[in-house]
């Protein structure tokens, strides 16, 4: 069983590599978009108007697409940003890392999972049907979630 400051310090990790996983899709959505916006405006116009216009409007498609990731990803960002780690919560909550059934949780924004310290953790969003259903739910505590029943084993 980690001790207090080991748990602490695994939160505070855990929440730099979810920002750092975050910085890395704002810089490859910000690129891919740019490169689009090149694509679609270096489109020459041939005798095939259609063609060329088809081009065009697929450059701005891509663009619009990146567009959408990269301020996804900067909302994200932001939101991470704001969630405490410094201290252990005895209850599921923004911040929180749990166990369910021998796997681990960090209640932050959706980024799937993350694999820290040879762990594998999933970081849920705060608005995902698992958490509304998990919040304020204590170790020993049980849910039924998608017809299985999990118990909460560790919060922190």
């Amino acid at each position: 069983m980690p001790s207090h400051n080991e748990k602490i310090v695994f939160k505070t990790a855990l929440k730099n590599a979810c920002l750092e996983l975050l910085q890395l899709r704002i810089t490859h959505a910000n690129q891919a978009m740019q490169e689009a916006q090149v694509s679609a405006n270096s489109q020459e116009k041939s005798s095939a108007g259609d063609k060329y216009e088809t081009s065009r409007a697929m450059g701005q498609i891509d663009r619009d697409l990146n567009a959408a990731q990269w301020m996804q990803a900067k909302e994200d960002y932001k939101l991470l940003e704001n969630i405490p780690v410094d201290k252990l919560l005895n209850h599921i909550a923004p911040g929180a890392v749990f166990e369910l059934e021998n796997t681990f949780y960090f209640a932050a924004t959706g980024l799937g999972t993350v694999r820290l310290n040879n762990l594998n953790v999933i970081v849920i969003s705060c608005k995902s049907p698992l958490f509304q259903q998990l919040k304020t739910k204590q170790v020993g505590d049980s849910l039924i979630f998608n017809t299985k029943e999990l118990k909460v084993l560790d919060v922190y």
